[in-house]
């Protein structure tokens, strides 16, 4: 399978994964896991797959709470069924929070550019870690602020929307959100990372593929560092006529 189709594959899985959590997140016995779910499946795709992805699921995010909060049992779902309120955070959380990652990778590299010793593995666990707590810090703060502005002091469903109960929300959800996601999407991004760069394949053209099959053994063993014929036969076996750039 080629580079392409399996960015795609991972793609519709973290789609596949998205729509799942967020409908459930709107039934009654998850309505305890908030919004955590989504927002792991959201930070990874942002981190693994980059501006574009980030884009397209930050917006499916939304639609997903807009569509949600009309089969929602929650005292705040007439809240949600605001596009304002549902959609538009979501879209925001999606970028800035990649923007958050992106940001610290930035500064490793400047770091070692600059003779400091750092080690990539750390960086990225903390780059990704760092990027999910602050996407669910932009989550909380727009969609809180927003709440605020559009229905603050107001009866909504029977629920008064007041300072005292917008702090309520904060000091349960906030918590298992920003410790679920800081923690979680680390180790999913590495693995994703590591997975889609050992599948990658490097493209030859025809005439680099007729060099190496002229080769003989020694040049080959100087090519490849395999002095083994079987091996060398399983060198030219691995490139197949899908890597050929015509």
């Amino acid at each position: 399978m080629k580079t392409r189709a399996r960015r795609i594959a991972v793609n519709a899985m973290l789609l596949a994964l998205l729509i799942i959590f967020t409908l459930l997140m709107n039934i009654p016995i998850f309505i305890i896991a908030t919004a955590v779910l989504p927002l792991i499946v959201l930070t990874v795709a942002c981190q693994v797959e980059g501006w574009f992805t980030s884009i397209v699921m930050a917006f499916a995010f939304g639609v997903l709470s807009f569509i949600g909060s009309f089969i929602s049992p929650s005292p705040l779902a007439p809240v949600f069924q605001n596009p304002l309120v549902s959609l538009v955070p979501r879209l925001l959380i999606g970028v800035l929070g990649l923007c958050v990652y992106k940001l610290i990778l930035f500064i490793t590299v400047k770091l070692e550019n600059k003779d400091y010793k750092v080690n990539k593995r750390v960086a990225m666990i903390v780059a990704s870690g760092l990027g999910g707590a602050f996407s669910v810090m932009f989550n909380t703060l727009f969609v809180l602020s927003s709440m605020w502005i559009l229905f603050g002091g107001d009866t909504v469903a029977g629920t008064s929307i007041t300072i005292e109960f917008i702090t309520g929300l904060v000091s349960i959800n906030f918590v298992i959100e920003l410790l679920g996601t800081a923690f979680i999407t680390p180790p999913i991004v590495w693995s994703l990372n590591r997975y889609l760069e050992s599948t990658r394949k490097i493209p030859l053209t025809t005439e680099e593929i007729e060099v190496l099959d002229s080769c003989d053994s020694v040049e080959m063993h100087s090519l490849t560092g395999v002095s083994d014929s079987d091996n060398l036969d399983c060198c030219k076996m691995t490139i197949v006529k899908e890597d050929i750039v015509q």
